[in-house]
């Protein structure tokens, strides 16, 4: 037999049952007979002998990006002053228009967190655009609220 911290694994005539584990014991509630007396000996013949396993990892649920409503936020949502001022700074730079198209290609059709990545470092790092705090904190809190990872924040 096998527990962890909450579960024990009894073996029995071939098969093996998983039961909450309790403290020191199994839960044996809602077991039926025969089922019930086939579990019960296999726990009297092997309670002595229970290896103790760690448990489990968690799942953790991997929620995707939700590109669309990044989308609508840029269009006509909370980003929408962001892009404006962007785009009015890509007028007077090649490089940040470069950038900015890059940027809204990824959204639209690329849907790839490394190429938005990309496209945030060629508009900050290398077309000198500047984000103010504000712009960052709402950008980062839309792409958190909406699946991104940390590799997209400003």
């Amino acid at each position: 037999m096998k527990r962890n911290s909450t579960t024990i694994f009894i073996e029995s005539t071939g098969a093996t049952t998983s039961l909450p584990w309790l403290g020191s014991e199994p839960d044996f509630s809602g077991i039926p007979e025969p089922t019930l007396s086939v579990i019960l000996s296999a726990w009297e013949d092997g309670k002595d002998t229970i290896e103790v396993v760690s448990d489990p990892e968690p799942f953790v649920e991997v929620k995707e990006p939700d590109w669309e409503g990044l989308k609508n936020s840029n269009l006509g949502g909370i980003l929408a002053p962001v892009y404006q001022r962007l785009t009015a700074s890509a007028m007077s730079s090649a490089a940040m228009s470069t950038a900015q198209n890059q940027i809204m290609l990824v959204i639209l059709y690329v849907k790839d967190q490394d190429a938005l990545s990309a496209g945030i470092n060629l508009l900050t790092e290398h077309a000198g655009y500047n984000f103010t705090q504000e712009e960052k904190d709402i950008w980062n809190q839309t792409v958190s609220s909406l699946n991104f990872s940390e590799q997209v924040f400003l």
